[in-house]
């Protein structure tokens, strides 16, 4: 009989041991989740902000913007706002991180 309740014992704690470390994976994953979302948060918001400065900058009338170059000044100020996020030189990416981070160990 005691070797009966030994056995259960074990098998129950590995089964607890197992939950846990499915329950670290999962937290782990989020955590991952949630820094790629805030970096994009700021990519986003770099973008939108070069943007609207771009467009703040009255046009030429000498040298007028074609629809290629319009295009072509949206795609840069897109690639320079993933690396300003990359490059977390703004911090707001991991400032979202760290405020809402609490929410993931509810």
């Amino acid at each position: 009989m005691n070797g009966i309740h030994s056995s259960l014992s074990t098998n129950f704690l590995l089964k607890q041991n197992q939950n846990l470390d499915q329950l670290r994976e999962q937290k782990v994953k989020h955590q991952k989740e949630l820094e790629e979302v805030s970096s994009q948060f700021e990519a986003l918001f770099v973008n939108q902000l070069l943007a609207t400065m771009r467009d703040s900058v009255p046009e030429s009338e000498l040298l007028p913007n074609s629809h290629g170059e319009k295009m072509f000044h949206s795609m840069l100020d897109q690639e320079y706002a993933k690396m300003a996020s990359k490059s977390n030189s703004l911090g707001l990416g991991k400032m979202v991180y760290e405020e809402l981070k609490p929410k993931l160990d509810q």
